[in-house]
């Protein structure tokens, strides 16, 4: 009888590992996000981030881009030898939001660790708008992508603090842009619809704007070729 027991029960944890494993990772990031790195470094920093994403137990600001109501902003600070944070403010209809902060026990450019502070404070509307403020004064959109600092081929970076930003406010547009006289796709890329050129270079230069799951399924494709 025991040994029945025992057989189930290992049955139930093969088939848990099983369905857990076929279970899509979330993305926190378009494909080839940091498109100046090379295919490999574009991987490992995507998968560096991801991990302490996942360890503050933070949702994908990527998959919500889709939704044109919402408006996130986040912080990701990762310091060498100090517990990784997360800000995270989300903007609610009336204008008011909620700042989450959350803090793993690992370190930044170690191992993320488990999830020990997850603390919630409420903002004004006033609040939230002296906040859009200065990250506009800043121009932090404007920085680029690109990060001093890498992992390397091990998983490690180098002494620093890691500061990643991020905001989907339903406000982003992807597009392909062609070239009406001789038929060729001149490229496809997704920015903020207000930082977006209202005339192209050349008149014969025209934009198509696609959904983000047919933006995905194109930087899927053209990654097989």
């Amino acid at each position: 009888m025991r040994l029945l027991i025992f057989f189930f029960i290992l049955l139930v944890i093969l088939f848990t590992a099983v369905v857990c494993a076929d279970q899509p990772q979330e993305s926190y990031f378009p494909d080839k996000a940091f498109v100046d790195r090379d295919g490999q470094n574009n991987n490992l920093v995507v998968a560096w981030y991801g991990k302490h994403f996942a360890a503050l137990q933070e949702p994908t600001l990527f998959q919500l881009s889709g939704n044109r109501q919402a408006e996130s902003y986040r912080f990701l600070w990762l310091r060498t030898f100090h517990e990784p944070m997360s800000f995270r403010l989300s903007v609610s209809e009336d204008g008011s939001g909620l700042l989450y902060v959350r803090m793993t026990d690992g370190k930044g450019g170690y191992e993320p660790g488990i999830l020990v502070k997850d603390m919630t404070v409420k903002l004004t509307g006033r609040q939230v708008e002296d906040f859009r403020k200065k990250v506009d004064k800043a121009r932090v959109w404007d920085l680029p992508t690109e990060e001093p600092v890498v992992p390397d081929k091990h998983g490690n970076i180098e002494e620093g603090s890691l500061l990643m930003r991020e905001k989907e406010d339903g406000e982003t547009r992807y597009f392909i842009d062609l070239d009406l006289k001789t038929g060729k796709i001149l490229g496809w890329n997704y920015d903020r619809r207000d930082r977006l050129a209202q005339v192209l270079s050349r008149p014969f230069h025209h934009r198509i704007f696609i959904t983000q799951g047919q933006y995905n399924k194109l930087e899927k494709k053209y990654s097989e070729l």
